[in-house]
């Protein structure tokens, strides 16, 4: 499938759906999980036709952003779109790129880069965040100044507004993410296709790249993500002997 052409309208109008929904999952809605990578995960790769790749990445993500989740004022990094983002472009890849890289590493790539930038997402729903403080200030400046009749009205917009920036906030999230991890994967296919694959191998270099992200994300030790490296490293170096 070339995602450029051959999806159809009522499956992006689902993409965008889901993108929407997720990231108010995220933060004004009722957060009814569909916003954890291996929920939006599963239901894009049922959307682009492939749910088994979007359950698997899905999960990966799950596993690599478990301990940082989007509580009450904590702003965790936006894995919600970065996994629509990641199985978006995994399934909607022609078939020519699935011939150049096997599809093991291609996902590895798109999973790597599309974790990489997820925190592009958290500075954007920071943003957000400041906006709707603006928004919530002016609010109740009006409502100081207005008389008890008119305040349900001006309140009732405020509100709206807010729901309508953090929507916004999410689509932006995802347009970056999307627009950095494609121009990362365009950048580097030339360079991977260079390098003999052995798919026994591809398991290894995950487990590596997702354990360097969940040292970095939830380790408190200093230096962590070298010791992981070292230890890692070291395991690898004895197994192979």
């Amino acid at each position: 499938m070339n995602w450029a052409a051959d999806l159809s309208t009522i499956q992006w109008v689902s993409l965008v759906t889901l993108a929407l929904a997720g990231g108010l999952d995220r933060t004004a809605l009722a957060q009814t999980l569909l916003c954890r990578p291996i929920v939006c995960g599963s239901l894009c790769g049922l959307i682009m036709g492939n749910y088994t790749a979007g359950m698997l990445m899905g999960a990966v993500m799950e596993l690599l952003w478990l301990m940082r989740l989007p509580v009450g004022a904590t702003v965790a990094p936006d894995d919600t779109q970065a996994t629509i983002a990641a199985v978006f472009l995994f399934c909607g890849f022609n078939t020519e790129l699935h011939i150049i890289l096997p599809e093991q590493v291609l996902m590895v790539v798109v999973l790597f880069f599309a974790a990489l930038f997820a925190p592009l997402g958290r500075l954007v729903d920071i943003g957000a965040r400041h906006m709707n403080g603006r928004i919530q200030h002016q609010a109740q400046s009006r409502l100081e100044r207005a008389s008890s009749v008119t305040p349900p009205c001006f309140l009732r917009w405020a509100n709206l507004a807010g729901l309508v920036n953090f929507s916004l906030a999410g689509l932006f999230s995802q347009v970056i993410i999307l627009c950095a991890t494609l121009a990362s994967i365009v950048l580097v296919v030339p360079l991977l296709e260079r390098l003999t694959w052995q798919m026994a191998g591809v398991p290894v270099y995950a487990a590596l790249i997702a354990g360097v992200g969940a040292v970095y994300a939830c380790i408190t030790v200093r230096y962590g993500v070298i010791l992981f490296g070292t230890g890692f490293g070291i395991t690898l170096l004895f197994t192979l002997v």
